[in-house]
């Protein structure tokens, strides 16, 4: 892993000395696709940003496609914003593809908890 991770930053940074990369101009540059990059990324493009998302490893979205995911909060009310929007996506994948009466449906505690390729799912879209 740390090899391929050495290899990627090798291509970013010869991709940065070429003629091409150096006329590409971004307002935000963000390094780790995890979802707080991916947040931040959505946030500054949706205030006319433009913005390079960069990420090392094969795939998008950190421990949460990794499959270490478990939110930390107290109450849903908390939990607003773009992450809101993300578990509205999730609520709505499993209601779309089990039924809205499913156990997947209620496993996922209103969108708070995914499984792995779920979360890739929904990242990559």
């Amino acid at each position: 892993m740390k090899r391929y991770a050495f290899l990627c930053l090798t291509a970013l940074f010869a991709w940065s000395l070429t003629p091409a990369a150096a006329q590409q101009r971004f307002d935000v540059v963000i390094y780790g696709a995890t979802p707080g990059g991916i947040s931040s990324a959505i946030a500054a493009a949706r205030e006319g940003a433009s913005v390079a998302l960069f990420e090392e490893l094969y795939q998008v979205g950190g421990l949460t496609t990794g499959g270490l995911s478990h939110p930390d909060f107290r109450t849903l009310e908390s939990l607003q914003g773009i992450y809101r929007e993300y578990m509205n996506r999730v609520s709505r994948h499993y209601a779309t593809t089990y039924g809205l009466n499913s156990s997947q449906v209620r496993d996922s505690f209103y969108g708070t908890h995914a499984e792995p390729k779920v979360a890739k799912l929904i990242f990559d879209t």
